[in-house]
């Protein structure tokens, strides 16, 4: 902000005039006034949550009814206790304050006031406190259960590569059994031999997480514009970062060695060398790791078919509203443009191009102001907290929202004055048994103590999109609480329309900054996490199955290269390429559809688990399971079919030859 407003000059001591936002909600007046500018502070990093341009002393303020009043919650307050004070008992000093000073309202609505205390480390995680969702945040809040997917899946694909590893390690044996052999001949005990074998394991992770690090120099750009992150390597040089690296590659070079080294090591010499062992032990222990590394790529692809399922039937559902060619301006809570609305709304529609315009105070996939119902203008009397827009006639039919019963507001009826509208959710929630039952009845609406009367109820609509329940809300015509402005656009020239719109506003409002946004592409905003974990995850079901089947590709060459022999026999005999194909292959076939069988009843629970999370969500078919299935089924058979196709065409007198 010193560089924008100022340049290369000294702000210290200057003054700036600041558009007030408080001033305007409270008494809807466009307000700006000087600051003296009395320091400069770095920039706020990018993992606060605490972000801000510039910081305003919170004095004057105090004579507003936001500071004031102890119902409005308007401020967050931070505190840093002195050294050796208990937390917990502190928090038991401050949680019923409130009653000090508005016990007989709270008594009379039946509501409860705490105060509680949360940690800064907390803040980013922590998104309710005793069940009951924390509002109101400077930030969204992060969600743990999506670090957890995520370092799991991460978990996950470093076991399969370890079972790679295993694998062929224990394939590889074959050919390293007579140097066992020779080395305990000489002299070398089980344990040296036992360590030579970690210790190449190590060696070989060390180098596998060299390269992990050049690929992150190269690729976290990439990452963050795909994962919306800001990371950069200056994250990864710390201590801890160093030590936990250095602390991953000894426990998954040795977890990853232990096996093999403990195997190899475990045949007598005499027995190696007269040729009576030739072949490794532990094939069940091989199957298991196949099955094993199969069953968690099965499982990573339906999560990724599922994640995409789900975004694809929010994106594609009926929101019971039109969002398609909508164009939002916002009008940045001024007064100015809020009194010359219905002006520029006329201006804007003799273009050809503008279909319709309609003014509110929200729209879909922005958050709805909370509004206070009763039935009485007595303060003692408990009001039911409901959402609640402002907007003008025009909102209704330009959305395409249905009514279900009752009518919309009409400009020629003073609607502005005396109407309501209420969704179906408020129909039960405000105590009415039908929609007929709510039209006409009268509530006092507690915030500015009006009297309005219910005209008509839409049926509901999916304003915070389908990821959470339909909340009961109402709607009202108010002119002084109109933040936004929606325009339909003809599907045609929408450039030119563009800049016809930006030139109308600035013949209008000079000194007030052009800007918009289509409400599609903002309500998509809604999913991004989805849309995130969706693309995150399709990636990582990649590399795992990736990972799988090279490690199949290398484990089936050594198996068909130690098979070699029987190979060449089998086509002196008559067999046909089909039949050494299918011989070779059906082993791998029956252990991938075994890895089907196991992963399918795990990935129905952890998906189901995540599905509860969506208030409309899809369900789980067969179909998903099958594609998953047969996905990784099809990126198992084709290394090994390949392989198995070479090998069967191999000349028997070559086979016959090699060894």
């Amino acid at each position: 902000m010193a560089e924008k407003y100022f340049g290369d000059e000294n702000p210290i001591g200057k003054r700036i005039a600041v558009k007030d936002p408080a001033w305007n909600r409270m008494f809807n007046v466009t307000h700006f006034k000087d600051y003296l500018v009395t320091g400069v502070v770095a920039d706020p990093p990018s993992n606060t949550h605490f972000k801000y341009d510039i910081l305003l002393p919170l004095s004057q303020f105090e004579k507003g009814w936001l500071l004031r009043e102890w119902h409005a919650g308007a401020t967050v307050t931070y505190l840093k206790l002195f050294p050796g004070v208990s937390a917990p008992e502190f928090e038991k000093q401050i949680e019923r304050m409130a009653y000090d000073y508005v016990n007989k309202e709270l008594t009379a609505w039946g509501q409860t006031r705490r105060y509680f205390l949360q940690s800064v480390t907390d803040i980013h995680f922590r998104r309710d406190f005793e069940g009951l969702a924390i509002r109101g945040e400077l930030e969204p809040p992060g969600n743990r259960i999506y670090l957890y997917i995520y370092g799991m899946i991460a978990f996950l694909i470093l076991f399969i590569g370890c079972m790679n590893f295993v694998n062929l390690s224990n394939a590889r044996g074959v050919y390293r059994i007579k140097e066992v052999g020779l080395r305990k001949v000489i002299g070398a005990g089980r344990g040296q031999l036992i360590r030579q074998f970690l210790s190449e394991s190590v060696i070989i992770t060390f180098f596998a997480t060299l390269s992990a690090c050049v690929l992150i120099n190269g690729l976290l750009p990439l990452f963050n514009q795909f994962a919306g992150t800001a990371l950069s390597i200056r994250d990864l040089i710390h201590p801890q970062v160093f030590v936990s690296i250095l602390g991953l590659v000894l426990l998954v070079g040795i977890l990853s060695g232990l096996y093999p080294a403990f195997v190899l090591t475990a045949f007598r010499p005499d027995e190696i060398l007269r040729g009576t062992k030739t072949s490794t032990r532990g094939s069940f222990a091989l199957k298991v790791l196949v099955v094993g590394q199969f069953a968690i790529s099965i499982f990573l692809a339906t999560g990724s078919v599922t994640v995409y399922k789900q975004l694809s039937y929010m994106r594609s559902g009926s929101l019971g509203f039109d969002k398609e060619f909508k164009y939002v301006i916002p009008m940045r809570s001024d007064a100015q443009v809020r009194k010359q609305a219905k002006t520029i709304k006329s201006e804007f529609l003799r273009n050809p191009n503008i279909l319709e315009v309609a003014a509110s105070s929200s729209v879909p996939g922005r958050p709805m102001r909370d509004g206070h119902l009763k039935w009485s203008d007595d303060k003692l009397d408990k009001p039911l907290g409901l959402k609640f827009l402002s907007c003008d006639d025009d909102f209704i039919p330009q959305y395409k929202i249905e009514m279900k019963a009752g009518r919309a507001f009409d400009e020629t009826l003073n609607d502005e004055n005396s109407a309501f509208i209420i969704n179906e959710a408020a129909v039960p929630y405000l105590g009415y048994a039908s929609v007929e039952e709510a039209l006409g009845d009268r509530l006092h609406e507690s915030i500015y103590g009006r009297w309005k009367t219910i005209v008509g109820v839409v049926k509901n609509f999916h304003f915070q999109g389908m990821r959470q329940e339909i909340e009961p809300m109402y709607m009202e015509v108010s002119s002084s609480r109109y933040n936004m402005l929606t325009l339909t656009l003809a599907p045609g020239n929408i450039p030119e329309t563009l800049r016809f719109l930006q030139s109308k506003w600035s013949e209008f409002f000079p000194a007030i900054p052009f800007d918009g946004f289509f409400l599609d592409d903002d309500f998509d905003r809604l999913y991004r996490k989805e849309a995130q974990m969706g693309k995150m995850l399709g990636v990582l079901t990649s590399m795992g199955l990736v990972v799988a089947c090279m490690g199949l590709l290398g484990l089936a060459s050594f198996l068909v290269q130690h098979r070699t022999k029987e190979i060449g026999i089998r086509k002196v005999l008559g067999a046909s390429v089909p039949s050494l194909m299918g011989l070779l292959s059906r082993k791998f076939v029956i252990l991938v559809i075994l890895a089907n069988v196991i992963s399918v009843p795990l990935a129905y629970i952890a998906l189901t688990r995540w599905l509860q999370d969506f208030a409309f969500r899809i369900q789980l078919g067969w179909d998903t399971f099958t594609i998953s299935g047969a996905a990784a089924l099809f990126c198992a058979i084709l290394p090994i079919l390949m392989h198995a196709f070479l090998a069967a065409r191999t000349d028997p007198v070559e086979s016959l030859r090699y060894e």
